[in-house]
């Protein structure tokens, strides 16, 4: 038998991922979910004697207010707007296309050329992942089941990767004050390497990735 909280806790992500096919705002969805069901626990916990764990008085949420503040506060955490300014001024400034286009030119003679100028281009500017390739993938003949796959893994690698991994900031504005950036960087390495040796993997027999759509749509 889950407990109240636990059931609390599945309704808040059910209530979440429901919420975001309504059209609105995932940030406005997120933060009102997220304040309702703190609200419906601490009334639960008051009125009816849930067993909501540690949030079971508004003072206790008073915390988690504070603890918010602190974080944003933190000077690193500064730093992830800008990646974003710098990743929209890539796409609208065409800068980002015509990277991807000449580096499709210097690797459009290997096998897997498109994926290795989207691997390069992700780890380098993980901000403009989202607009670099796209556009190109059917013109070249590549599979966008496998493409995706590709820029997928490439996309979660960049989340750990110097200079624009957003993950290691992350860690840096939790991590305790004796653990630098450098100790971070260096923390990550054995995962980044896995990371790359998926994407190996995928060059190497791509029929991983593409078995399962063919027997599932018939491609």
């Amino acid at each position: 038998m889950l407990e109240t909280y636990e059931i609390l806790v599945i309704g808040l992500m059910a209530s979440f991922i429901l919420l975001i096919f309504t059209g609105y705002p995932i940030a406005w969805v997120l933060a009102g979910v997220s304040f309702w069901f703190v609200v419906l626990a601490l009334w639960g916990a008051e009125a009816m004697e849930w067993d909501t764990f540690m949030l079971d008085r508004w003072i206790r949420f008073g915390v988690i207010v504070d603890r918010i503040w602190s974080q944003m506060q933190n000077n690193v955490l500064v730093a992830l707007p800008n990646f974003i300014f710098m990743g929209l001024m890539l796409e609208k400034s065409g800068v980002a296309e015509r990277l991807m286009q000449a580096f499709t030119r210097l690797f459009g003679s290997l096998q897997g050329g498109l994926a290795l100028a989207v691997c390069a281009i992700g780890i380098l500017l993980a901000a403009s992942t989202g607009i670099v390739g796209a556009s190109v993938v059917r013109g070249l003949g590549f599979d966008p089941v496998w493409f995706v796959v590709v820029f997928a893994v490439m996309l979660q690698t960049s989340f750990l990767t110097p200079p624009v991994g957003f993950s290691l900031f992350y860690l840096k504005g939790v991590a305790p004050p004796q653990v630098s950036t450098k100790d971070i960087y260096l923390g990550v390495v054995p995962f980044v390497a896995v990371q790359l040796l998926v994407v190996f993997i995928i060059f190497e027999f791509p029929d991983l990735v593409l078995w399962l759509p063919r027997e599932v749509y018939g491609r």
